[in-house]
């Protein structure tokens, strides 16, 4: 059985990847020998008999071999896994060649396109559409409606309607981003393992200044600080310069010595701070016993009292400085305090300050409303507006204790924070790692097809300067309620939920998974079992455009099924939404389109019925699928000198040109050919708007599951027990699944000296 394949070569490992028609899932191996001659970028013709390749010949697909898939292959979860409800599209080599000076608005343009479109939208699942202004306030979260007309009707904003089509577009074009800021350094959470690459750290006045003093370890055991029981601390506080005498005990499990104090005295030893326990402190909670024979000493240090972090926490830390008594050594490196070193840090604390600040904590300048101008809360500014002025207590000064994490191997300063367990600062930007080509335009003159179709705002422009926005070339008004295609079906009404729905907490983008947002390069996630401490280095790229694939299985039921309560006052409901099936029209003006920008916006609204664009709110959930199709009965499409000659003649020729199918599908074809070369973005766009078949949410340790189970995901796929290691996996390629139980088992290990398994500190691994 023959068959026909065509596509742009690329070279994997060795072997020529033929891209497949289409709407098809795979890869085309070709041998070697059937491609002498051909390099990365050829377009080839691919003859296959029965699977098998046959003959490759360079050159261009037939035209009738360029129309979309009207039958795509959707991609379906396996058991035991599921997809994340957002991908990444991959970001293509932009040709900048196609940026450029937009055309004004007060002439019809040589060789452009006006015109009026009339297109439909059907929602192909429910749609969340709105009235967030509206919203109605009670116990401090709100219910919302959809969004209406003064006159009670249902209607869609033209403005969300364009901005639908403009992801798309930007995708399918390869255009420069509208919006992206990312030029914030991102953290990622610490896991408890990597605590034990950190050491303690004070703030001293060196003789050329700042320094660090780093403790990096104490003799006989290998923790290198002393543990202060709370109960001893008494009038004692936070980074207050002390005096402790410590006995070594040894901890049962995990098996480890580590000093630990029964006293706790003024620096000069005059006074004491807290109750003389005696021995009776040393078995408090039945952990610790003193070591034969029995050691002492007195250590001089400051205080590090971060408070009842932990359900069990029992101990705070010294700081050492100094032995004033006793046998131990203890080894303390002095690193100059660098600049570099304080903005990271004053990063880190703004990030901190930013994640805390809706819990209530005072803000100084920086009270804003709550969502909507209502429920008026404190809410942080950005990290940029902490940057130098966090709160003087967390500055770096004399007396500032806090954790350092050295280099194993340079013993240079990788990183400060504020805990034990603390956030990583990534070396790098978002912004960094995305190719100049791809960013924001700056300028007229850099503007791509989606800046000059759809509209353009310089980033964080001054009011004073000109050249800043261009208005784009599309103009969409509102989509309306309508009755069916043929107008049998009738009038439809939003579904009423009763009780509201409330929606998982859906906020904004968090790059700082970025084993999810990042990759060694635009097209290939991150290797599973990447250590965090590996990140910043491993990271090259951001993955591409965000994407959410439709829900082909979705049911409204099992959203709306019962679910634990939130008192979250982050989370929102809904008394009702547009349902399945709806139908609404619109129409679309645009002018001075060039042929290409022109094929790739009816490309867009001429798709088969198997492929969807996403809408409104509630997509990581399964609502906003919608299918947009073209009415060409009423719609018109001229040309520039059509246009001028309507006017100058005052004729009817502007009323005889009927975008027929065949003129349609002619100038949707010449942008087909026109991105053939592109390896990925369009097509990847094709295949992912067809949909995910399966299990579709968030992750989550088990199906169904609650929402609040991705934490658990999470810390299961980063976190190492002593029975099982975190998998550490990565957000897969477009149409990859992640496993509901991200964890592997433990190899067996080889015995070693410590006895139990996890031995001591240093070896839980």
């Amino acid at each position: 059985m023959s068959e026909i394949r065509y596509g742009a070569l690329s070279i994997v490992q060795g072997n020529a990847i033929g891209l497949p028609a289409s709407g098809e899932y795979g890869d085309l191996v070709i041998p070697a020998k059937k491609r002498k001659g051909m390099t990365r970028g050829d377009h080839v013709v691919v003859t296959l008999e029965n699977g098998a390749v046959t003959n490759v010949e360079l050159g261009e697909p037939p035209r009738e071999m360029l129309a979309v898939s009207e039958s795509p292959h959707p991609a379906e979860s396996e058991k035991g896994t599921f997809f994340n409800p957002y991908t990444f599209v991959p970001l293509g080599d932009r040709d900048v060649d196609e940026d450029g000076d937009p055309p004004a608005h007060d002439e019809y343009a040589q060789g452009r396109y006006s015109g009026v479109l009339d297109i439909s939208i059907t929602a192909e699942s429910p749609l969340l559409v709105l009235d967030q202004a509206g919203a109605v306030w009670q116990n401090d979260r709100a219910t919302m409606g959809t969004l209406t007309s003064p006159a009670g009707e249902p209607y869609i904003p033209g403005s969300a309607i364009k901005g639908m089509l403009r992801s798309a577009f930007e995708i399918v074009t390869g255009s420069r981003m509208g919006v992206f800021d990312g030029s914030e350094n991102i953290f990622v959470r610490d896991n408890v393992d990597h605590a034990r690459d950190k050491r303690p750290a004070v703030v001293v006045e060196g003789d050329k200044g700042l320094e660090l003093h780093v403790v990096t370890s104490i003799e006989r055991t290998g923790i290198p600080s002393v543990m202060v029981p709370r109960r001893l601390l008494g009038k004692a506080r936070d980074r207050q310069e002390v005096r402790v005498e410590a006995v070594l005990v040894q901890h049962e499990w995990p098996p480890f010595k580590v000093w630990r104090a029964v006293k706790v005295m003024s620096a000069d030893g005059t006074r004491d701070l807290g109750k003389d326990s005696g021995d009776r402190g040393l078995g408090i909670d039945d952990s610790f016993t003193p070591v034969n024979p029995a050691a002492s000493a007195t250590f001089r240090g400051f205080l590090q009292v971060t408070g009842k972090t932990a359900v069990n926490k029992h101990d705070e830390r010294l700081v050492v400085t100094a032995v004033i008594g006793g046998e131990p050594a203890v080894t303390i490196k002095s690193i100059p305090l660098t600049e570099r070193m304080v903005t990271a840090w004053r990063k880190t604390i703004a990030s901190y300050l930013e994640l805390r600040s809706p819990r209530g904590i005072e803000l100084p300048d920086g009270v804003r409303s709550g969502p909507y101008g209502k429920n008026p809360r404190p809410t942080a500014p950005s990290p940029a507006d902490w940057r130098d002025r966090i709160p003087a207590d967390w500055e770096l000064k004399p007396g500032r204790t806090l954790f350092v994490e050295l280099d194993p191997k340079t013993h240079s300063v990788r990183m400060l924070s504020p805990a034990m367990v603390g956030r990583r600062l990534m070396p790098w930007t978002p912004r960094e790692r995305v190719a100049e080509s791809h960013l924001p335009a700056q300028s007229l003159a850099q503007l791509s097809p989606a800046d000059r179709v759809f509209g353009w705002v310089k980033e964080k422009a001054d009011d004073r300067d000109s050249g800043v926005a261009y208005r784009g070339n599309v103009q969409i008004e509102p989509a309306l309620r309508s009755a069916g295609p043929l107008g049998e079906a009738p009038q439809w009404h939003p579904t009423v939920l009763n009780p509201p729905l409330t929606l998982g907490i859906l906020s904004s983008p968090k790059p700082q998974q970025v084993r999810f947002y990042f990759g060694p390069t635009k097209s290939q996630p991150l290797a599973d079992d990447v250590a965090k401490s590996d990140l910043g280095s491993t990271v090259a790229s951001i993955r591409g455009a965000k994407v959410y694939p439709p829900h082909l299985d979705f049911d409204l039921a099992q959203v709306t099924s019962p679910r634990q309560p939130d008192d979250s006052n982050q989370s929102r409901s809904i008394a009702d939404c547009i349902p399945q099936g709806a139908y609404f029209r619109t129409t679309m003006r645009f002018m001075n389109l060039t042929r290409l920008e022109l094929g790739a916006l009816l490309y867009l609204v001429t798709l088969p019925q198997a492929y969807h664009h996403r809408l409104g709110m509630g997509k990581p959930l399964g609502f906003g699928s919608v299918h947009v199709s073209l009415d060409r009965d009423t719609s018109r499409i001229w040309d520039h000198e059509q246009r001028r000659h309507g006017y100058r003649t005052l004729s009817d020729a502007n009323d005889v040109a009927l975008p027929t199918a065949e003129a349609v599908a002619d100038v949707v074809s010449d942008f087909l050919a026109a991105t053939q070369s592109d390896e990925s973005s369009r097509r990847t766009w094709e295949r992912l708007s067809a949909g995910y078949a399966g299990a579709v949410h968030y992750p989550r340790t088990q199906p169904p599951g609650p929402p609040e189970d991705g934490y658990t995901w999470f810390v299961t796929n980063e976190h190492d027990t002593k029975e099982r290691l975190g998998r550490r996996v990565a957000l897969p390629k477009p149409g990859g699944t992640l496993p509901y139980n991200p964890s592997k088992p433990k190899p067996p290990r080889d015995n070693q000296r410590g006895g139990r398994p996890g031995g001591g500190p240093r070896g839980r691994r």
